[in-house]
């Protein structure tokens, strides 16, 4: 059997998940900025200017076109505020909101993985990594393990995929840590099993345990991951979109209940569906259901390179504005820093619904980050408040800064682009029963 302990070492045959998606999307991705040509520049430039034509057939044109340049184009749509003409003003901001949904659709795609060849397992992840943007560790492998080459054919395979074939050919186990920021791979000796694990497809991988047979119900317990670039809030799961069968359905012991389970901390959501137990004794159920992950899709990430100045400093990226409001520097007995800002964010084709989910704006990325390259992520958020325009002010805390490290650093804030909420289908066959 495949163990698992948060430590999961899978036989793609042994239990078969699917997992739908929206479309495919290739190669990256992950947010990555690409930087426009010249051409497209413009183009842009020229398609905009359309948009204000007296003619219904020009400005039609000059749209589709806009559209079909895709969402590398974001950056170069005029903002509402410096767009005089009406007419251009609402196309442009409709514009936004099409390209801003499909980049986000885009952005929680299953990553793939296009890799051939006799190589070994360290350069195996390094290469997966590099693909999928999905941290990938194997500083808990033994230099053997590391070392040891296996047979690798992957052409776009979606990553959880990908993850597991390495694992089973070279029989390794792997674990997320609670913040489910990257996956870890271990070397398989020792490791104790209480799940098995079915091989997963798509952006999601959904595990089940044994079903377990408790007086007239059977429980299954089920946990549900993301690939960790990907930025989940919560699961909504209802019991009613759930099915088990042996022959006959089996009946729900709950089809009315509904869950919602945080997922900002990124680490997997664990849930149990209850049925009521056959009459006559079976070994093993078919099971098949849907979830639905809320996600903050395409992330981007708004730079201020400056905590000292005396003024508030406003930037803006595609569609998000975000201004830095305040800066309070306090010295502590140690000469120490410690730091609060305070930041407004806004959208300019209403963003996020801020309301959608309790707390998700607290659990946004915000770090301090050194021209070294080392990161400082904030210690909390509190105090959000909606604003007039549609947004938020927040603040957030650094302590224990250095002198040094207070000039040293830029304030980078990454804010979703959208919320959007992305459906999880997956049917096992033949889950056992203990």
């Amino acid at each position: 059997m495949p163990p698992y302990v948060r430590h999961i070492r899978c036989r793609p045959t042994t239990l078969v998940l699917l997992v739908t998606g929206l479309a495919l999307f290739a190669g990256r991705s992950w947010v990555v900025a690409v930087e426009p040509s010249a051409e497209v520049r413009r183009q842009v430039t020229q398609h905009v200017s359309e948009l204000s034509s007296t003619l219904r057939s020009e400005r039609v044109r000059a749209e589709q076109a806009l559209l079909e340049l895709g969402p590398q184009i974001l950056e170069l749509l005029p903002p509402p505020d410096e767009t005089p003409d009406q007419a251009t003003r609402i196309a442009v901001r409709q514009l936004r909101v099409k390209l801003e949904r499909t980049a986000a659709e885009q952005s929680v795609q299953p990553s793939r993985v296009s890799l051939r060849g006799h190589l070994p397992v360290g350069e195996i992840a390094a290469r997966i990594q590099e693909q999928t943007g999905n941290s990938l560790s194997v500083e808990r492998l033994s230099e053997a393990s590391r070392r040891r080459p296996i047979d690798v054919d992957f052409d776009q395979t979606p990553f959880w995929e990908a993850l597991l074939t390495v694992c089973e050919s070279a029989q390794l186990a792997w674990e997320t840590p609670a913040t489910g920021s990257s996956v870890e791979l271990l070397d398989s000796e020792g490791v104790q099993t209480e799940r098995q694990v079915a091989a997963g497809t798509g952006a999601f991988l959904v595990s089940v345990a044994p079903l377990a047979k408790q007086r007239a119900t059977l429980r299954a317990s089920l946990e549900l991951q993301s690939e960790p670039r990907l930025w989940p809030l919560f699961v909504r799961i209802a019991d009613a979109d759930f099915r088990a069968e042996q022959g006959e359905p089996l009946a729900l012991f709950n089809p009315l209940a509904v869950t919602e389970l945080p997922m900002t901390s990124r680490g997997p959501a664990q849930f149990n569906i209850l049925f009521r137990a056959p009459e006559a004794p079976v070994n093993s159920i078919t099971l098949a259901g849907r979830v639905s992950v809320h996600v903050a899709a395409a992330p981007t990430e708004v730079r201020f390179n400056s905590l000292t100045a005396d003024r508030a400093v406003y930037l803006r990226h595609g569609g998000v504005s975000v201004t830095l409001k305040q800066v309070q520097v306090t010295a502590s007995a140690d000469l120490s820093r410690d730091v609060m800002v305070r930041l407004s964010v806004a959208y300019d084709s209403g963003g996020p619904e801020f309301e959608s989910h309790r707390t998700w704006i607290y659990h946004n990325e915000v770090r301090l980050e050194t021209s070294g390259g080392v990161r400082r992520p904030s210690e909390s958020a509190f105090d959000a408040t909606r604003q007039k325009d549609g947004g938020i002010e927040v603040e957030y805390r650094f302590s224990a800064l250095s002198a040094a490290e207070l000039v040293d650093c830029e304030l980078v804030y990454v804010a979703p682009t959208l919320l959007i909420d992305v459906p999880v289908e997956f049917k096992f066959d033949k889950c056992p029963i203990h």
